[in-house]
């Protein structure tokens, strides 16, 4: 059995907590909202709503290295990543096509709060990883792979995708036959790994390229409810539900 020493992190909250990320500088990233939307029919999350204030702050050590000035937005945001050392990444899992003019659901801020770039990173998003070299992985889950709010062909059909930070894409796992992407990992400057359906198996490439090439694979994973992913940062990475409601991300 591994032992991971616990301490707790001594958090202001400026809001309701919407999401807690890693990022690559083993940092902890906590995303809040003035008022989280309300989902549809009690169950899907708007890729809309009233324009609200966001709120993040970011830890590294236990200690707090700085909070971004509230943000104001109508996207419906999920995820949250560091990139570089002053500048924060917001995306929300869903995005309408808009008959060619799809939803910009990702949001560049620098640490003053300030607005330096939107783009689209398609809808279904189920992951967002943002490694040192300031490429955006993404994986989708199943609606972002067939495709749904009018998209006839998914940025995610793939499952997997990686982005630049103007929404270009870079690569796509067209090899893998991808329907989830679980969970993904940038597990060093050079690895990344993800975890996908059917048989939950756990791959890692080696990224030094811009083809990626696969490094390892493991399968299947002992349980599709409750699996550690890597050790990363001092903690265990594990699965649980995510805005979808019926899928499992990693925190």
């Amino acid at each position: 059995m591994i032992k991971i020493p616990l301490s707790k992190l001594n958090h202001q909250s400026r809001g309701e907590m919407v999401a807690c990320s890693w990022g690559i500088h083993d940092d902890i990233l906590i995303l809040e909202a003035e008022q989280i939307p309300e989902r549809i029919d009690g169950m899907f999350v708007p890729a809309q709503a009233d324009k609200r204030s966001w709120f993040v702050t970011v830890y590294q050590g236990g200690e707090l290295l700085f909070t971004l000035p509230a943000v104001e937005s109508k996207t419906n945001f999920h995820y949250v990543q560091r990139v570089g050392d002053d500048q924060i990444l917001l995306v929300g899992a869903r995005c309408h096509y808009n008959e060619g003019k799809p939803d910009k659901n990702a949001a560049l801020y620098n640490h003053y709060g300030q607005l330096i770039n939107r783009f689209t990173l398609g809808d279904g998003i189920e992951q967002v990883n943002v490694t040192a070299s300031n490429e955006v992985w993404v994986g989708y889950f199943d609606e972002g792979v067939f495709g749904n709010y009018g998209w006839g062909q998914p940025l995610g059909q793939y499952g997997l995708v990686k982005f630049d930070l103007e929404g270009h894409i870079l690569w796509q796992a067209d090899q893998f036959e991808i329907l989830d992407c679980y969970a993904v990992n940038a597990e060093a400057v050079d690895r990344f790994g993800f975890i996908t359906t059917l048989t939950l198996s756990w791959f890692t490439f080696r990224i030094c390229s811009r083809q990626p090439t696969l490094f390892q694979s493991v399968a299947p994973m002992p349980s599709p409810f409750v699996i550690p992913i890597s050790l990363w940062a001092g903690a265990i990475t594990t699965m649980i539900s995510s805005p979808s409601s019926k899928r499992i991300i990693s925190i």
